[in-house]
């Protein structure tokens, strides 16, 4: 007789994961791409993390590029709101 497998899906659903269930071993992390015009949406994603998923924070954050910059905001707890502000009206002043 065969032992019996385990499946993937039986050690916990992603919507476990986010909701926040610890019963099961998979730990997520965030990892933020790197890519220039896409560093707003980093910023919305980071700002739902941070209001709906506060133990996904709580883990490793990583970024590239755009989104080391959104990673290090929300590892930070800086107010998005102002981040990204000065984000976008910071570089216009540059230019």
């Amino acid at each position: 007789m065969l032992p019996a497998v385990r499946s993937r899906s039986s050690t916990g659903s992603i919507a476990q994961l986010i909701e926040g269930d610890r019963t099961n071993t998979i730990v997520p992390h965030l990892s933020f791409s790197g890519c220039g015009f896409l560093g707003i949406y980093h910023v919305g994603v980071a700002s739902c993390c941070k209001e709906y998923a506060p133990h996904l924070v709580a883990q490793k954050v990583a970024g590239a590029s755009a989104g080391a910059l959104v990673a290090c905001a929300l590892i930070t707890d800086c107010c998005l709101g102002v981040f990204t502000f000065h984000w976008i009206f910071g570089a216009a002043v540059v230019l």
